[in-house]
């Protein structure tokens, strides 16, 4: 933005409305999603805001400045395609077969990728496995599902050495190709400050993020309570828990009539 402005520094008194709506209008000139937008307005608010600690004088517009946040489509895969996932023969493909193990984990479990490596070498007891989680320092005890056990006997309980979140991913996308997980989905978004819907199969979007958001969809859709799903996930807000749950429209209609007929025993 200094080149575009052709200005090489900022004194803390340039930081107002203007500079604001110039920066967003630069940030969008990149073709930015919303929330990538919404980032960076938050690190520059969270820096102007240390410096204010610190005795600086910045003001007071930049506590105007909205962070955009847009509530986007993502993507899970439901236990259909999990099974798939799974039966799939990647046993040619070592690096591929270990990343879909390390996905149905993710899935079976509701652990967040910086927990993987406590799923093989934290304590097990009783059918459960306990630890605190990484991010939260929170504590969880998940059952163990039939898949989970599956994957734990068969590399021993011993889990080879995560990899990079960003490798993950990449591996990921490509064992979910090969499996065809490939269904059309439709995703609409902010970018540039116009609001796109694109067309893709499943698969692209895939992540590791896409296992933990699966693993609360599924149990969702099983109708198991809430706050017995937020127990295991470690989510501590059931607003926080909610925008994991990537229930369609026609998909709750199906769930209710499944309810109706249990509850009323119509055909």
């Amino acid at each position: 933005m200094q080149r575009a402005a052709k200005k090489k520094d900022y004194k803390f008194s340039d930081i107002n409305q203007v500079f604001y709506d110039g920066f967003v209008t630069f940030l969008q000139g990149l073709s930015l999603t919303q929330n990538s937008v919404g980032k960076h307005i938050k690190v520059l608010k969270t820096f102007l805001n240390e410096a204010k600690r610190q005795g600086h004088d910045t003001g007071a517009h930049f506590s105007s400045f909205h962070v955009f946040n847009e509530e986007t489509d993502t993507i899970y895969l439901n236990e259909t395609e999990l099974q798939q996932l799974k039966d799939f023969d990647l046993s040619k493909i070592p690096h591929l077969d270990r990343v879909r193990d390390w996905f149905l984990l993710l899935a079976w479990t509701g652990c967040r990728f910086s927990d993987l490596e406590k799923v093989a070498k934290t304590d097990i007891k009783d059918g459960f496995i306990t630890f605190r989680q990484q991010k939260t320092n929170a504590k969880v005890t998940i059952p163990l599902h039939p898949v989970v056990m599956e994957v734990l006997e068969k590399y021993n309980f011993n889990l080879p050495e995560p990899i990079t979140n960003q490798r993950f991913n990449e591996y990921i996308k490509e064992a979910c190709k090969i499996a065809e997980i490939n269904s059309m989905e439709t995703m609409t978004r902010t970018v540039g400050g116009k609001l796109v819907t694109e067309k893709f199969e499943k698969w692209e979007y895939v992540s590791s993020h896409t296992g933990r958001r699966s693993f609360c969809t599924n149990m969702y859709k099983r109708g198991l309570p809430t706050l017995m799903i937020m127990s295991i996930s470690g989510h501590r807000t059931e607003k926080a828990f909610l925008r994991y749950i990537k229930v369609k429209q026609g998909e709750h209609a199906e769930m209710m009539k499944e309810a109706w007929k249990n509850m009323y025993k119509t055909k």
